[in-house]
């Protein structure tokens, strides 16, 4: 048995040693590539916009302390790799994932070593993508399937990392990837609201996709009162079955 653990232990320092360098080399790559490229960023009012909607969706985050959460920064950040490039993309991955972690309070550790690598390195990736193919969005098929794609593998390499660097910091709550299987509907979802709002800035303008984020807003903040509703309907059961156990005690004495 002591042979295990320590072979276990030995196990889990490798891959420690292995998941956190290289999580931390590629947010520091991406953070890097965002510098560079941000001359070359197409600075405009919508920079604002998904800046303060990066913020806004971070703070109406659903979720527990170091726990998976859910936000509306995905839309965010997928939007403005489409329209803006890698360094805007990169600045509102970081504004949603410092604003999510101020209001769950957020272990530093779980910031640096999975939220920040888990949404930078996705931003920075479809952005790049975004930016290879189309550099200059146009309201063509080609452009929404390129968008799509590019939403689709950053949901998973966000996944992906998140989950490795999870399991490594809290091996007792690993993620499966029944897990991931489970997250594809509401996947589905938020792409189709970012091609929904690719589509609508582009043939209305900075007032069209500022209505739409604010109705995504309000759908995050639904399951913000759902989550908490959940949370508090587990604890009165909790507390029910507390009562329940005193009391059964109290009748056998």
């Amino acid at each position: 048995m002591l042979g295990l653990a320590v072979r276990g232990d030995s196990a889990s320092s490798r891959l420690k040693s292995l998941v956190w360098p290289t999580a931390s080399l590629l947010l520091a790559v991406s953070v890097v590539v965002a510098a560079i490229d941000a001359p070359h960023d197409h600075a405009t009012s919508l920079d604002v916009v998904l800046a303060l909607s990066a913020i806004v969706a971070g703070l109406m985050v659903a979720g527990a302390r170091d726990a998976p959460s859910v936000s509306a920064s995905f839309i965010v950040y997928v939007l403005a790799a489409a329209f803006l490039g890698p360094a805007s993309a990169a600045v509102v991955a970081v504004l949603s994932e410092f604003a999510a972690s101020a209001r769950l309070r957020t272990s530093a550790r779980s910031i640096f070593l999975i939220n920040l690598p888990a949404s930078v390195v996705p931003a920075m990736a479809v952005a790049l993508l975004m930016k290879a193919t189309y550099p200059h969005p146009t309201d063509t098929v080609g452009f929404y399937l390129v968008l799509i794609g590019g939403a689709f593998g950053a949901y998973a390499l966000s996944f992906l990392i998140f989950a490795v660097s999870r399991s490594v910091l809290i091996p007792d709550e690993p993620m499966a990837i029944s897990e991931f299987v489970d997250s594809l509907p509401s996947t589905v979802l938020n792409v189709l609201l970012v091609v929904a709002g690719a589509s609508i800035y582009l043939k209305v303008g900075l007032r069209g996709i500022a209505f739409a984020l604010t109705a995504v807003f309000a759908f995050s903040y639904m399951a913000h009162l759902l989550q908490q509703a959940r949370h508090r309907s587990e604890q009165y059961v909790s507390l029910s079955w507390g009562v329940l156990a005193g009391l059964m005690r109290s009748l056998d004495i």
